[in-house]
């Protein structure tokens, strides 16, 4: 789908401009922040930030660290997450719970052992696919897969041995028949 026109009236920044607090357009389908020259800045989306939206498409953008608690919670459009390009450091419990449609998710290189938050894809239960572009594995708080079998994984081919350590990992190897090389 092609980025609707995004203007200020549409979201909520912290002071700093450093946060996306709400997005307040309830009616937008697809955004991306990457080509927003504001929203390009944003390092962190809030907790509950895309509550009650139903956007189909995100571009998060690559200088995005952190996901907030509950920051898509019921955004039971969306298909997509590609965080490929973004920084991300942490997801949040129950970022994405409830996302019924949601198909796909890439995580960041950067997730290298970092947080996927307790319930993060509870009860996402169309999520077929996720591919982990980080060499180590991120670590779960919780149960991030609540609700739902396990997606398959994708990780990256090389080194070699890259879907050993996640296989023999404590927390992936019950995802281990699971996990494939991109």
């Amino acid at each position: 789908p092609t980025p609707e026109v995004i203007t200020p009236a549409d979201y909520e920044l912290s002071l700093d401009g450093k946060t996306l607090v709400k997005w307040k357009n309830k009616n937008t389908k697809t955004i991306d922040m990457q080509s927003d020259e504001i929203l390009k800045k944003v390092t962190a989306i809030g907790d509950y930030a895309f509550e009650d939206i139903s956007v189909k498409a995100v571009v998060l953008p690559s200088e995005l660290k952190i996901i907030g608690k509950g920051a898509f919670k019921g955004c039971t459009a969306i298909e997509q997450i590609d965080l490929s390009q973004a920084e991300a450091i942490a997801i949040g419990a129950e970022a994405f719970a409830g996302c019924k449609r949601l198909k796909r998710v890439v995580l960041s290189v950067t997730m290298n052992l970092k947080p996927i938050g307790d319930k993060a894809f509870a009860n996402c239960t169309s999520l077929e696919n996720l591919t982990v572009l980080a060499l180590y594995p991120p670590y779960f708080e919780g149960n991030p897969f609540q609700g739902i079998s396990y997606p398959t994984v994708y990780v990256p081919a090389t080194p070699d041995d890259v879907i050993d350590i996640y296989k023999r990992d404590s927390q992936w190897k019950a995802l281990a028949d699971k996990i494939h090389k991109l």
